[in-house]
């Protein structure tokens, strides 16, 4: 996991997206990662900020925290 979320930390908006996609394809076995998810919902690229909004369907539920970046996405 440490390196997936290494790729979220990338200049390359492609790579972020792409560390993003695979974090929510591992579901609630990235549970650990949902803090630098919500953080990817504030990514200046709005393909990175959409692919977080896919962690709310299988790696965490919806928290109080994520709500700037929910207002921010839409």
């Amino acid at each position: 996991m440490p390196a997936l979320l290494e790729t979220l930390r990338e200049r390359n908006a492609r790579m972020r997206e792409a560390g993003v996609l695979l974090l929510v394809k591992l579901g609630p076995a990235a549970a650990e990662a949902a803090p630098q998810l919500v953080a990817a919902l504030s990514d200046p690229s709005s393909e990175v900020r959409i692919a977080a909004l896919d962690m709310f369907e299988g790696v965490a539920p919806v928290s109080p925290a994520a709500a700037p970046g929910l207002i921010l996405v839409s």
